[in-house]
């Protein structure tokens, strides 16, 4: 007996629950995979942490021990204050267990803690080692007896001027570090790990197990003997004695030859313990859900299923027997059986309507054949949409196409309506079934109401239509060209024949279409055949060859191009007009392709008559008549694109090189760089990148215009070029900088420094030389940067950059100079960037603050004056004075906000304070005005502004500038003072003595007062020169009548000395150090009284 319903049912709830018990269990296999994944990774970033910190507690005892070596008394070996400093330092060092410093033969002269017992480290491999290396070296971790505790030595010899040992400093590094470093890593549960040497020694294990101890043998040997083996990161998954299984991963402490391992041992089931949670879960609620499916389908199964079935089947039995008009619609069940049963009843009615149908579209071919019969295109489309409108019924029939001229309309071929053919019309497509037949589907019918679905539809509401059937009529690239249409203004009331005879009709008229379209095309192609020969003619040159390739016609336009006529270019071959370089291969290539192709596209190059050649764009066409498929002829034409081929190289040529000096620009540069960088890495080379800047250069294009600094970049391109290899690259890269690549010098690193800067030398004459441009001799210098590529990890700009900063070195140690890249300028240059930060915020945040320094009469040591001095507020560092800060403030630009600030707080200052208001002697308030602020275009407007802002008398400020502001510009500097003296503002000049010092300038411009540099001051009573020069300022100011002001006088011998000369008045710390303006204004209440 076959199974019954609730079988299958139950049967189809399994197997339907089989792929979710699969998928549940593949889950499980990924999860536990990604564990043992996760624990794998995790346990092996663990190992490169504590490899790194182990690299970097070497780095750092490296550089302890450097800097150890070069204190006194290590290198004259004074026993006493050497342990006294290695003490100190210990306790500073947590993870040095001692440190000690031992003679060039081995023996111990101080320690720290100190030993009882002489030691000698003679016979130790790692002292060996260093003595021959010269070199930092390490001993592998061995259980010192007298740090009783696992440690690593590492030794630094320090050495003489001659290279030779002064001294051997070692530190102890203990296994310490590593436990704060542990506790700091995100080890699993239960996770073991350990530190052991070569031989499986436990050196340290984390957390500390009772059966294991420091000096024990590890009891995973095999991990052991694979770590020592391979000397690499590595995992090894294995289970213990008592069956337990753990990742091991394993990997070298240190890369320095150090002798020891650490391993993480993890449980693997503490990593899979996730992953068993989620399948125990998984699989219980699997279970629930099943049960639960089964008792609902077995309960709808027959209720919703069974009985339907049941009545179906025996109203398809008595279906079998003839009986067709029975009604098998059950009141029960899903609506596919009831749909089935609604199906047998329709079923018998369609059969008979079918046959009725098909005989009336043969009836309707038989028509359509006799018709076709000597009839012309257009009466046989007539016959059609007669016949058509017949067989179904309907009283209209059209045949419409697309018109060309307006997409949005169509027009009739044939139009039928009422048993006769009416005059074609245009139909609009917009709001009418046309367009929904086009647009959306290929065959459309409408039983009734048609109009209402389209009430804008002229067409349909002039003929009354309520039914419509219409089918695209497509081209053979399925391409909508028309439409067949019936309409009636009755409803169809089936409509089972109008798809098929709809159909065959479109087919026949596509058909009668096609043919009528290649009637057209013939006569059309007999009108081109017409025009082509006027074509020929045309401004291209143009020439045509037989089947085997020789030239039978060309144009006028190919005469005039090549010179050559027709009387001696017919019957030569192409080739004739080719260059004599080009071989017959490249011909035989073009032909072939033209023949495969039917077209050839390329360029050559072509000789005229004449014998100049010109590159031509060259089109081959092969003729091929449609009476036979083999190549009649070949239609070529070309034209000249010498001057656009021209055109394109020099772009190309810019797009790498600079346009001033033809010199490769910066994307050339690079490019070349990392082609080097490649090269010499595989190589084992080095090469070296300079980076070129002029001193000055802006002063020369200020002062000469850019023509000439022009005019010097030239000059200066071709001296590179001519002192240069052939294979390196000299490159602008914009503005006056330069860059010089030498792609390959040694594979000895020094060698290949020493190469370099030699060569830096030279242009740094070279370059130096006198210059004549455009009548003016120039003189210039340049500073250069060096750097030394390859580098570990580092790309063409981080080169580029290096030498950058080198340069900038180099023009900061006085330019005129060459600076070799070192890794401490990258960072001067964060620290750099870091304080110019800090800098625009403390403007912002205003944490710059004035301090006054008095300015005292010599004679009456009564207050005169204070000079305005700017003071830091660092949020961290505390008050900074200028000298940390001012070089930043010049070269960021940032002393022109700055400088204006101070300017306007010492006016407000001036025009708030009543003690200096009150003062009897009208104290003066000089400010120091830096170079660049001093040349701005608005700084006279801006001083005058404050002046009349705060109401003060020009009288009461002192503007201090400095030589450097005056000798940029003498004339310019001379209207500015004399604008603002006519205000009353004082003038002196700061730092006198220090730059050019020129009496030219110094009777000329207006000023008040010279302040002597506190350079000359400070030892002027010890040194010749400095009081000579004290003298010789004093005894000029005196001379032109002009104010002295001492700078930095701190001593009573200093103050009679000036005395002596006759200097008028002093600032410095003998007197005051520079005050707050609230100390200052007290300081100034008892000069009064003391006055």
């Amino acid at each position: 007996m076959r199974p019954g319903t609730r079988y299958y049912v139950l049967a189809l709830i399994l197997i339907t629950v089989l792929p979710v018990i699969a998928l549940i269990f593949y889950n499980d296999l990924e999860d536990r995979h990604e564990a043992r994944k996760q624990g794998r990774n995790q346990a092996m970033g663990i190992l490169r942490a504590i490899h790194l910190k182990q690299e970097n507690i070497i780095e750092s005892t490296d550089q302890v021990l450097t800097a150890l070596g070069q204190l006194p008394a290590i290198q004259e070996h004074d026993r006493a204050a050497c342990t006294s400093l290695l003490n100190s330092l210990l306790g500073r060092y947590r993870q040095f267990s001692s440190l000690s410093a031992f003679k060039p033969d081995g023996e111990l002269f101080c320690s720290a803690p100190r030993y009882e017992q002489q030691i000698s480290i003679a016979g130790q491999p790692h002292y060996q080692q260093a003595l021959e290396s010269r070199q930092l070296t390490t001993s592998n971790y061995i259980i010192s007896n007298l740090l009783e505790k696992p440690a690593l030595f590492v030794i630094k010899p320090i050495l003489d001027s001659t290279g030779e040992p002064l001294v051997l400093v070692d530190a102890a590094i203990d296994l310490s570090w590593l436990n704060t470093q542990i506790q700091q890593l995100p080890l699993y549960d239960f996770s073991i790990l350990t530190i052991f040497d070569a031989q499986g020694t436990v050196l340290m294990q984390y957390p500390s197990q009772d059966d294991v101890h420091v000096g024990d043998r590890f009891a995973e040997t095999e991990v052991v003997t694979t770590a020592v083996k391979l000397r690499h990161l590595g995992v090894l998954e294995r289970s213990d004695a008592a069956g337990v299984e753990y990742i091991h991963a394993y990997a070298p402490l240190g890369g320095h030859d150090i002798n020891a391992f650490v391993a993480v041992s993890i449980p693997a089931d503490v990593v899979l313990a996730g992953a068993n949670e989620d399948l125990r879960h998984n699989l219980l609620m699997l279970t629930i859900v099943t049960v639960i499916a089964i008792l609902i389908a077995f309960s709808w199964s027959h209720r919703f299923f069974v009985n339907p079935m049941r009545r179906l089947a025996e109203a398809a039995t008595q279906v079998r027997h003839g009986k067709l008009n029975i009604n098998v619609a059950g009141d029960g069940g899903p609506a596919e059986l009831l749909q089935l049963g609604t199906a047998f009843n329709q079923m018998t009615e369609a059969l008979q309507r079918r046959a009725d149908d098909q005989e009336r579209i043969e009836h309707a071919l038989s028509q359509l054949i006799q018709q076709h019969r000597n009839a012309t295109p257009t009466e046989f489309l007539v016959s059609l949409t007669s016949i058509l409108a017949d067989s179904l019924d309907s009283k209209y029939c059209l045949i419409a196409l697309l018109d060309p001229a307006h997409p949005e309309q169509l027009k009739t071929r044939v139009l039928w309506a009422n048993g006769s053919q009416l005059d074609n019309i245009s139909i609009a497509l917009e709001n009418s079934p046309h367009e929904e037949l086009i647009e959306r589907e290929r065959f459309r019918i409408y039983r009734n109401g048609v109009r209402r679905l389209f009430p804008d539809s002229p067409l349909l509401n002039e003929l009354e239509v309520d039914s419509y059937a219409g089918i695209t009529l497509t081209d053979f690239d399925q391409k909508v060209r028309g439409l067949l249409v019936v309409m009636n203004d009755q409803p169809i009331r089936s409509d089972e024949m109008f798809h098929s005879l709809l159909q065959i009709f479109a087919a026949r008229v596509t058909a009668e279409l096609e043919r009528e379209d290649m009637e057209r095309q013939r006569l059309q192609l007999l009108d081109e055949a017409r025009l082509a020969a006027t074509a020929f003619e045309s401004h291209e040159a143009m020439f045509i060859t037989d089947a085997q390739h020789r030239i039978l016609r060309v144009n006028r336009a190919f005469i005039e191009i090549t010179g050559y006529d027709e009387a001696f270019i017919l019957g030569k071959r192409p080739k004739t007009l080719l260059v004599d370089d080009v071989d017959e291969e490249f011909c035989e290539r073009m032909w072939n392709e033209t023949i495969k192709h039917t077209k050839w596209s390329g360029e050559v190059e072509f000789k005229c008559r004449n014998g100049k050649t010109f590159t031509a764009n060259l089109t081959v066409s092969a003729v091929i008549p449609a009476s036979d498929e083999r190549i009649s002829h070949f239609v070529a034409h070309f034209q000249d694109v010498t001057e656009r081929k021209l055109a394109e190289a020099r772009i190309q040529h810019l797009a790498y090189h600079d346009d001033l000096t033809e010199l490769p620009n910066r994307t050339l540069l690079l490019d070349r760089l990392e082609k080097a960088m490649a090269r010499l890495r595989r190589h084992g080379t080095f090469g070296a990148l300079m980076f070129i800047d002029l001193d000055h250069f802006k002063n020369i294009n200020d002062s000469l215009g850019h023509p000439v600094g022009d005019g010097l970049l030239i000059q200066i391109s071709e001296r590179l070029r001519q002192h240069l290899r052939q294979e390196d690259t000299v490159a602008r890269l914009g503005g006056d900088e330069f860059v010089v690549l030498l792609p390959e010098l040694n594979d000895n690193k020094d060698l290949s420094l020493h190469e370099a800067h030699s060569l830096a030398g030279k242009l740094l004459d070279i370059l130096s030389d006198e210059y004549n441009v455009a009548g003016h001799t120039i003189k210039t210098s340049v500073s250069i940067g060096i750097v030394l590529f390859p580098e570990r990890d580092l790309d063409a700009d981080d080169i580029l950059r290096h030498a950058d900063m080198a340069m900038y070195s180099a023009k900061g140690a006085g330019r005129s100079s060459v600076r070799i890249f070192e890794p401490e300028m990258q960072a001067r240059l964060i620290e750099r960037l870091k304080i110019e930060d800090e800098l625009r915020k403390a403007y912002e945040k205003n944490q710059f603050v004035l301090y006054h320094q008095p300015q005292v009469k010599l004679d009456t040591n009564a207050i005169i004056g204070s000079e305005v001095l700017l003071r830091w507020q660092h949020p961290v560092n505390g008050l900074t004075v200028p000298g940390a800060f001012i070089a930043i403030l010049e070269e960021s630009g940032l002393i022109q906000p700055v400088g204006q600030w101070v300017l306007r707080e010492a006016c407000a200052t001036l025009a708030e304070n009543s003690l200096l208001a009150n003062h009897v002697n009208q104290p003066v308030m000089a400010v120091n005005i830096s170079p660049r602020q001093f040349l701005e275009r608005d700084f006279v407007d801006y001083v005058i502004a404050q002046l009349d802002e705060f109401g003060i008398e020009g009288e009461r400020l002192e503007l201090e500038i400095t030589e450097r502001a005056v000798i940029k510009d003498v004339d310019e500097t001379i209207r500015k003072m004399k604008r603002l003296r006519e205000y009353g503002v004082r003038f002196s000049i700061d730092d006198f003595g220090t730059g050019y010092s020129s009496l030219a300038y110094i009777k000329q411009l207006p000023i008040d007062t010279l302040k002597i540099d506190r350079s000359f001051i400070q030892d002027c009573l010890t040194d010749a020169n400095d009081k000579a020069i004290v003298r010789a300022i004093a005894s000029m100011a005196n001379s032109l009548e002009l104010g002295i002001i001492a700078e930095g006088v701190e001593t009573r011998e200093q103050l009679e000395f000036l005395k002596q000369i006759g200097c008028q008045a002093y600032q410095g710390y003998y007197y005051s150090h520079p005050l707050p303006e609230a100390q200052f204004n007290l300081l100034l209440k008892e000069n009064d009284k003391v006055a």
